[in-house]
């Protein structure tokens, strides 16, 4: 998942999409809920870039993750 941290890098992000704000916690539970997901990657192509990766969370925030109201299968 293809996360920035500021309106302005998401706008100037190299990439043909189109993005929204959201919730960090809306965002982690999404990744929490799909297997398809297996990391965040936050500013992308950024000397300054983030990989956070689900397995090394999951020990760290147990339990179960409520789906966000954005959430699609």
């Amino acid at each position: 998942m293809v996360c920035f941290t500021s309106k302005q890098r998401a706008k100037q992000a190299k990439y043909n999409m189109t993005w929204d704000v959201a919730k960090a916690r809306d965002l982690m539970n999404n990744m929490f809920n799909k297997e398809k997901i297996m990391d965040m990657v936050f500013n992308p192509n950024d000397e300054n870039m983030v990989i956070v990766f689900k397995e090394l969370l999951l020990p760290i925030i147990p339990g179960e993750k409520p789906k966000p109201e954005f959430y699609r299968e």
